[in-house]
């Protein structure tokens, strides 16, 4: 992660800092207005708090980690460095206004101006290039329902029109994503990003259907302008629930790490706009036809209970059926082991061309963990690794077929093998997931274990590798691992780009994996 003050990284920290201090000011600054609110009024003020707290820890981020940012710009516009420490001052300096109550309107409307820009300049190219890719959609839809919140408070002067096109800047995305949830319920909720829910939140497939069906019963009244007010702030309440239900227990798990914060504020700020819409859309609606709007919202009610349930035992359904449900649990040890020592030594052998495994160290899993069959002399270490290398949240991370044959470099070795050997001690005594993804943050926080040395890889070309039930086997290739969030410096994941970036907030690291042409035999993939 890099520097660090008080032994939290950099990052981190002046998030902490932000946050603090801005919800602070901002809850001073409303709370005599929520004091004389009545009902659900009195939630709508909370929108510019929200909205102001994440838009100043995402204005921290862009003198913290200013490469990271810089590499999202395109490559047209100059002086890279310059238009992200001026967008950070903008958005530290509006949240700031906005918390304190001095030319919040025009602040607001800045930040609504810039963040329409960027789906201008950095969403729709890349939604262009990518048009089958539903996260460029989710990415692009996300920046255009905070500036609707934005431009919603900035016009908020009792003319109803002017909320016409705010309502539509957070009705399409708010639909847009209750589709999604419905498609790819193992996804985080709220804005559906690159991101699966991990397994141990409970309730989370249910909860995903309840807030896809929240969103585009929403998303359609702001649409068509039809109790709009009462709309909004239940879906505010719905995201709101989410960030209690998901990202709160996320972040508690992994306190310091930065890509649980920013999924933690990128939700709260998605309900903070949809909040300020809600405080800034006329109230006429609301006060005729009591009874009727009473009857309408029991209606919606009964029917979003009647299709998250419906939706629900459709899901435990298929879930029964699924392959993965079989890995909800750790199966008996035995299921883990090789039987044969000298074949594991071969299977670990194979990850890498002879010229390096033949004079490489080797560990086998027993019993009590891994412990070292072969002392080899050139600093490399080849062990077969098991499912639980991978990150808790993924389905199979107790699949006792995956094997996964990989030879280490010496930095890799020194720094990289230790926090595994740490899983699997955690995995054989019983431990649950939260449990491990807990004990990893603490051992990463007191520095129990080392941080990453530059230079760090491993090598992954077996023919053996079984990787997943699905894909079994995913090539040869090369990994990276490089600390903290580094996908964009990389390039990774980028069209035409051969890098492909795993970011591991558990691990805190990022696995860079590039594709080799040839199996550690010399054979190409394909060929026998």
């Amino acid at each position: 992660m890099g520097a660090t003050l008080f032994g939290i990284p950099t990052t981190v920290f002046w998030i902490d800092v932000c946050a603090s201090w801005l919800f602070v000011a901002g809850l001073i600054q409303i709370a005599r207005t929520v004091a004389h609110a009545q009902g659900m009024d009195k939630i709508a003020p909370f929108g510019l708090l929200f909205f102001a707290t994440a838009m100043g820890v995402f204005g921290s981020e862009h003198f913290t980690a200013t490469a990271s940012v810089a590499a999202l710009m395109p490559r047209w516009i100059p002086a890279h460095t310059f238009w992200v420490y001026l967008v950070g001052l903008e958005f530290l300096g509006g949240a700031v206004l906005i918390s304190v109550g001095v030319g919040a309107r025009v602040a607001a409307a800045v930040m609504g101006a810039t963040l329409l820009l960027f789906v201008f300049v950095l969403d729709i190219p890349a939604v262009v290039r990518n048009p089958g890719n539903r996260f460029s959609w989710a990415l692009a839809l996300r920046q255009l329902a905070f500036s609707g919140g934005a431009f919603a408070f900035a016009l908020s002067t009792g003319i109803p029109r002017r909320q016409s096109f705010p309502r539509f800047f957070i009705g399409v995305p708010s639909v847009f994503y209750g589709v999604q949830h419905l498609l790819h319920p193992a996804y985080v909720p709220g804005v559906p990003l690159q991101k699966l829910t991990p397994e141990w939140i409970q309730g989370r497939i249910m909860l995903s259907y309840f807030v896809g069906v929240v969103l585009i019963l929403a998303g359609v009244c702001l649409l068509v302008n039809r109790k709009a007010r009462v709309a909004a702030t239940l879906l505010a309440l719905t995201i709101l629930l989410t960030i209690a239900w998901v990202y709160v227990p996320m972040l508690y798990a992994a306190p310091k790490d930065v890509v649980a914060l920013n999924f933690f504020f990128d939700t709260l700020l998605f309900c903070g706009a949809i909040l300020m819409l809600a405080n800034a859309t006329s109230k006429e609606a609301t006060r005729r036809s009591n009874g009727a709007t009473g009857a309408k919202i029991r209606g919606l009610t009964v029917a979003c209970f009647a299709c998250v349930v419906l939706l629900g035992a459709a899901r435990v359904r298929a879930a029964q059926k699924s392959d993965d449900s079989r890995y909800a649990s750790m199966a008996p040890i035995e299921q883990y082991l090789m039987p044969d020592e000298q074949a594991e030594i071969a299977l670990a052998r194979s990850a890498a061309p002879a010229s390096i495994s033949n004079d490489a160290s080797v560990m086998v899993l027993g019993r009590k963990g891994y412990t070292t069959a072969v002392k080899g002399t050139n600093g490399f270490l080849c062990i077969v690794e098991r499912s639980w290398g991978a990150s808790t949240d993924l389905p199979e991370f107790w699949n006792p077929k995956i094997v996964s044959p990989i030879c280490f470099n010496p930095p890799a070795a020194k720094t990289f093998v230790p926090l595994f050997l740490m899983k699997t001690q955690l995995v054989l005594a019983g431990k649950s997931k939260p449990e491990i993804v807990r004990t990893i943050a603490s051992a990463l926080d007191r520095k129990e274990l080392p941080p990453l040395d530059p230079g760090a890889m491993c090598y992954m070309m077996s023919k053996q590798q079984y990787l997943s039930d699905e894909d079994k086997s995913a090539g040869p290739h090369l990994m990276f691992f490089v600390s903290g969030d580094t996908t964009k410096s990389w390039g990774g994941n980028l069209p035409g780009s051969p890098v492909i970036a795993a970011n591991d907030p558990e691990e805190r690291a990022t696995v860079f994996i590039i594709a080799v042409g040839k199996w550690s035999d010399g054979t190409r993939p394909g060929t026998h």
